[in-house]
């Protein structure tokens, strides 16, 4: 046999014989008609349609035939190729494995393996290669270039590698929204194990409203462009997540779409955050609001109380003094209500001290147990081993009061309200949760009781002020918002946990200091008033306020000098520096704050005694709700005693 010549010298002569053939006869000539060369050109013919390099080679492994892919691929020409040994068209390290190998296993059964082809240039190709015995002391090689199979191995590889290190929770899902790949990510973030998840409806593992399309409207919407949304996850627990959810679509080499690739990612801490934030915003601007309210009513509360005060003290018959006093009472109450308004924005002067939360709710047990009624009982379980905090005491006896009246009105038949107390890190995580908190020990009081407990839907405005509910004329609104106030004003934090149902409970973490208790002083029950003498600068932009201010004093016997203004003022002062021995000032007004007027006038005049008044207090003259030192302040609104023994105070002070 020689199949490798016979390519090269008879396929010419084959051709033209099998042309006459067909034109004299015009038919295909019957298979007994057929000569050898007919047959070799067939099979030569046929091996030139391959991909595949297509080689026969006998027992001594010397190639006698091979098509025109050899050529191409490897890079020999026929004279060359005429030469070679099938075992040299492989790396020589494989020789002698090769020839072991065919003799061994080829004359059984057909062999395969993979190795690379060498090319006559020494350029590696891997190849998968099948030998079979054809005929005595012959083979049959068939031989397919698989470079691009093992690259997209290697990419698929890669790829898998990514997908398995990736982040984000991958899935991959055919048309009609049935899963069928998912990373490692993917489980860990539903936790399911794959096999649940192959095969399955990718929407099983979403909540889709019964009138939302739901995965549908997704797929459609991928195979015109890509989609990006958020969706609600569910895990294998049962527990729902909120995920970020985007796909993409792939299609084949014709354009057409295969399959979608989604991303998801848990979001469901960040949306917390944000949440958290607009709360906190929301919280802050309805803040600013009512301390602006309280401000404005406290100055028209002040000019109410002073001039009803000054009626009471004049009143000619009982009648007047008795409308005189109901005028008053309306103005305590109405005082009360802008208290509380400063309470939750956060802008009221306090008093701090070194405290022993249990024994400050030791003292108001008793107080409590009247509030709540004798039918729902009282429990404390304090914890002896935690520190003290630093703040106002009246404030934190607001904070018991408040949420104790709204544990009584929430258990109308009865029931618990337990008190405790305990000692509380709050670490990273926690303030991650909760960026207004810092990290650190804290005094934690719990409040909980055994009510109807509080909706879901209106947890996140409990604390609003005027939210309330209560029937009308039950309540104002403003316990709870008073209450968060103070817990933000003392550097603390406040959680509301509730079940309808079940009962309500408050967690208020107050930070823990190293400080020791220090015990009050006796104060003295009676005051010395001052017989005023002195002269005294007032600065006020309210008119009213301004005027029954000046009367106050004048009527005491003090020498006023008035200006509307920082301007005026200092104007006022030039003139008369050597004659005042006092300026009152509002804290809050157009163009110069009270505190930026005192500090002009005290870089030249740093001895002149001064007294803030302000309706609600600012960052101008307070820190954390605390004076500064040396400063003195008084809330309006004030009546005219109250006023006079504040100047008393000043003037006679050293």
């Amino acid at each position: 046999m020689t199949f490798a010549g016979d390519i090269g010298n008879k396929t010419n002569k084959d051709h033209k014989n099998k042309a006459q053939i067909k034109k004299n006869k015009s038919v295909e000539p019957s298979a007994e008609e057929w000569s050898p060369s007919d047959y070799r050109e067939f099979f030569q013919t046929i091996c030139a349609l391959f991909d595949e390099l297509v080689i026969i080679f006998d027992d001594q492994a010397r190639i006698r035939f091979a098509n025109s892919q050899l050529e191409k691929k490897l890079g020999y020409d026929r004279q060359e190729i005429n030469t070679l040994l099938f075992s040299q068209l492989f790396p020589p390290k494989n020789k002698k494995y090769i020839d072991i190998l065919i003799k061994a296993e080829a004359g059984n059964k057909p062999l395969q393996f993979e190795l690379p082809l060498q090319a006559k240039n020494g350029r590696l190709f891997p190849a998968q290669v099948v030998v079979s015995r054809v005929m005595e002391n012959h083979y049959l090689a068939v031989i397919r270039e698989t470079t691009d199979r093992k690259r997209l191995e290697v990419e698929i590889s890669m790829l898998s590698h990514a997908l398995k290190n990736v982040s984000e929770a991958l899935s991959v899902f055919d048309l009609d929204g049935k899963i069928l790949f998912v990373n490692d990510a993917f489980v860990q973030t539903y936790g399911y194990l794959k096999e649940e998840l192959i095969g399955q409806p990718i929407e099983k593992f979403h909540q889709i409203k019964e009138y939302d399309p739901g995965f549908r409207k997704i797929i459609e919407t991928t195979l015109e462009d890509e989609w990006q949304g958020e969706l609600e996850a569910r895990r294998k627990t049962g527990e729902s997540f909120i995920i970020s959810f985007r796909t993409s679509l792939v299609r084949d080499d014709e354009g057409l779409p295969v399959v979608i690739i989604g991303v998801a990612m848990d979001i469901t801490e960040r949306k917390q955050l944000e949440e958290q934030l607009r709360q906190s915003q929301k919280m802050e601007a309805i803040g600013q609001l009512a301390g602006g309210i309280a401000h404005d009513f406290n100055n028209l509360l002040t000019v109410i109380e002073g001039y009803t005060e000054m009626l009471i003290n004049s009143a000619r018959n009982e009648n007047e003094h008795s409308y005189a006093r109901q005028i008053k009472k309306a103005a305590e109450r109405a005082t009360a209500l802008t208290g509380q308004l400063l309470a939750f924005s956060r802008r009221q002067i306090l008093q701090p001290k070194v405290l022993d939360v249990n024994e400050l709710v030791n003292d108001m047990s008793r107080l409590l147990q009247r509030l709540i009624g004798e039918d729902v009982t009282l429990r404390t379980r304090l914890d002896h081993k935690i520190l003290p905090i630093k703040a106002d005491r009246n404030q934190i006896e607001q904070i018991l009061m408040n949420i104790a009246v709204n544990a009584r009105d929430a258990m109308p038949n009865g029931g618990v309200l337990t008190i405790t107390t305990s000692m509380e890190q709050l670490d990273e995580n926690y303030v991650r949760r909760n960026p207004e908190v810092r990290p650190g020990s804290y005094v934690k009081i719990t409040m909980e009781d055994t009510g109807v407990g509080i909706e879901k839907e209106i947890q996140d405005r409990i604390f609003e002020p005027f939210f309330t509910t209560k029937g009308k004329a039950q309540g104002t609104g403003l316990g709870l918002a008073t209450v968060y106030g103070i817990v933000k004003q003392s550097e603390g934090h406040i959680d509301l946990e509730s079940t309808p149902g079940k009962g309500t409970r408050f967690d208020i973490y107050l930070p823990a200091v190293k400080e020791n208790i220090k015990p009050d002083k006796p104060t003295e029950k009676h005051e010395k008033m001052h017989k005023g003498n002195e002269t005294i600068l007032v600065v006020e932009d309210e008119f009213l306020v301004r005027e029954l201010v000046c009367d106050t004093l004048r009527n005491h016997g003090y020498t006023v000098l008035e200006a509307t203004n920082g301007k005026e003022a200092i104007e006022i002062f030039e003139k008369n520096n050597s004659k005042i021995d006092l300026i009152l000032t509002d804290v809050i007004m157009p163009e110069m704050s009270g505190r930026k007027l005192l500090d002009i006038i005290k870089k030249q005049y740093p001895d002149v005694k001064s007294l803030y008044m302000s309706g609600y207090t600012d960052d101008a003259i307070i820190k954390h709700g605390v004076l500064e030192p040396g400063m003195f302040y008084i809330q309006k609104p004030f009546t005219p005693r109250s006023l006079l023994s504040k100047i008393n105070e000043v003037i006679q002070k050293d």
